[in-house]
């Protein structure tokens, strides 16, 4: 295959990705406008519901998006069955366990809020990724780092630990839910320096 058939094909890749760069502008409006609507109504429910209020139109879109730049670096993915939003992502013989979970800036409290059950933590190769408002913004946490962060904090009566991430003078920090503890300082685990902590470069 010759460098002019590439070139082409590469221009018109060029143009459909312009095009469709295009149509997500109109969908981000929308988006918007929704968002707005559903303000009012986000605003008065608490934090665990608002995080299943958030799965149902924003997640996946978003959780596609981050495992598409995996694989564009060659990382194959593939999910698991379950509620538990986990994958396998394998590459020259390497694999890595990953759960990947979304949470959507909540303006009152200028948090991120997020959800695990703690009993799934233990015995794992790999980590958790907290995507914070996008794809291109997330914290990686190996399991057993999670698993320390969390230790000693309340479950829900669902059995789950509730945390939330703030950014904060250019540092971002977490903190498991209603203990009152000190605010953990993750901005090492923050976007490639933490996927090379839970064994992805």
């Amino acid at each position: 295959m010759d460098n002019t058939q590439l070139a082409k094909w590469k221009r018109e890749m060029e143009m459909q990705l312009a095009e469709v760069e295009k149509q997500l502008t109109g969908i981000e409006k929308e988006r918007a406008a929704l968002k707005a609507k559903l303000g009012a109504v986000t605003t008065l429910l608490s934090p665990a519901e608002e995080i299943t209020a958030i799965e149902n139109y924003e997640a996946r879109d978003l959780i596609g998006a981050f495992i598409a730049d995996l694989k564009v670096n060659g990382w194959s993915v593939g999910k698991h069955g379950g509620k538990i939003r986990s994958y396998d992502a394998n590459r020259g013989g390497q694999s890595v366990e990953l759960w990947i979970i979304f949470s959507k800036l909540h303006e009152v409290s200028e948090r991120y809020w997020f959800g695990v059950n703690p009993d799934h933590l233990e015995n794992r190769n790999g980590g958790v990724i907290l995507l914070l408002g996008t794809h291109k913004k997330y914290i990686c946490l190996p399991f057993t780092k999670l698993q320390e962060i969390l230790e000693g904090s309340k479950n829900t009566r669902a059995g789950h630990k509730l945390f939330h991430v703030r950014q904060k003078s250019g540092q971002v920090e977490l903190q498991p839910a209603g203990i009152g503890g000190k605010w953990i300082n993750v901005t090492a685990y923050l976007n490639g320096e933490g996927l090379k902590r839970i064994g992805i470069n």
